[in-house]
Order: structure tokens, then sequence, then C-alpha cells
């Protein structure tokens, strides 16, 4: 028998979970607004976490789901149980009312080395809160200096115009 691996199908699986976590902070945010708008950053990873763990029981990322602490990129990572395939997930909020924020380090000296591709999971934590996800590279607009220079993101760039097109 040939086996033939399909490494689109291991991402669509985890685009599943994350849109089914998507669908898990959407419900758990309706609920109770007023803690998602005061969440701080480290919190809101650990809400992602929280909600990719959950999403992730019955797939081939169960158990598999790391929350990275301190300086590191991504934030969280899920390896495929099966394939041995990692992906990240870069968690990052904004107070306003907009899909822009300032990213990590061009440089990517942090970078979890293992992971292939990495989503950005974006929360929009004004009234009422709002979620996003997507490739990270499909956000990228910009780079700016600040301490050192940093990609720009804006969630709802079009097809075409990333800083990598």
């Amino acid at each position: 028998m040939i086996i033939a691996k399909n490494p689109d199908a291991t991402e669509k699986e985890f685009v599943s979970l994350l849109s089914d976590s998507h669908d898990l902070i959407n419900v758990s945010s309706k609920q109770d607004p007023a803690r998602y708008k005061s969440l701080t950053p480290t919190q809101f990873e650990e809400e992602v976490f929280d909600k990719l763990c959950q999403a992730s029981a019955s797939t081939n990322f169960n158990n598999r789901i790391e929350l990275i602490t301190g300086h590191r990129f991504p934030d969280i990572v899920a390896e495929h149980i099966v394939e041995k395939r990692f992906f990240g997930v870069e968690a990052k909020i904004t107070k306003d009312n907009k899909w822009t924020s300032i990213g990590n380090s061009v440089l990517e000296t942090t970078r979890y080395e293992k992971v292939e591709r990495i989503y950005l999971y974006f929360g929009k934590l004004a009234a009422p809160p709002q979620f996003k996800f997507r490739k990270y590279e499909e956000c990228l607009y910009e780079i700016a200096v600040t301490h050192s220079p940093r990609y720009l993101i804006d969630m709802n760039l079009k097809e075409g115009e990333t800083i990598f097109d």
C-alpha cells in the first residue's frame, strides 16, 4: 500500500481547529463582554489557548497545544499528533475599534523553530468584542521602527497588499 501525505489536509485541520475556537470565544465574549474588554494581552493569549484546547478535544491536536511563556514567537504552538507538523498562533489585541496593531519584530530572533505556519488571532476588544484569525503573513502591510523594526498588522488587508507582495 502507498500512503501519500497531504500537507494541505493537515493545515485544513488546523484551520478547522481555529474556526472552532473562534466559535467558542465568540459565545464566551457575548456572555461576558465586560470581562473581554478588560483583558490584558497576556490574558488574551491565555483565553485563546484555553479555547484552542477545548476545541481540540476530538482532533489530532488534542493534548498537543502549548502556551509558550516569555517573549517567544508565536504565543501558542500546536503539534499535529500524526503528521508531526507544528503550527503557531500569535495572539494580539487592540482596545480601539479598529483591526490594526503593531506586530512582532521583523528579526524573529525568538521564533519557535519547528513551527511551519503561523496564524494571527486578533481580538478587537472595543464594545462589542470581535475576533478574527488569518495567516500571519497575509496581515502585514508595513514595517515601523519602535525600539526595533516591527511589522504593522491590518486584519482587513486585501490580497496582494502585504509587504511580501
